[in-house]
């Protein structure tokens, strides 16, 4: 008992195959054309809104220093005005 190609009708085979390859090519260009926009649309605002936050931050980090710096500044003074005042010096 042997079975001969020849007593196998390829059609459907064929048929089924063909049909999972249009699925995947029809999942593959959803894939892609999702990941286009992802890339040309999605992708430049996030980085648009990204770079805003980082501004932002580093705006209030700055203010953060300058405050920081101005209060310091007037701690020395305080300072500098307290030894003249002891040295009897006035300021």
């Amino acid at each position: 008992m042997s079975i001969l190609a020849a007593g196998i009708d390829p059609a459907p085979i064929t048929a089924w195959l063909t049909l999972i390859l249009v699925g995947f090519g029809i999942i593959a260009g959803v894939t892609a054309a999702i990941a286009l926009l992802w890339r040309m649309v999605a992708l430049p605002q996030l980085r648009g809104i990204v770079n805003d936050k980082i501004a932002e931050i580093d705006e209030r980090l700055d203010a953060s220093d300058v405050a920081h710096s101005v209060g310091i500044a007037r701690v020395h003074d305080r300072i500098d005005k307290v030894h003249l005042r002891i040295d009897g010096l006035r300021p």
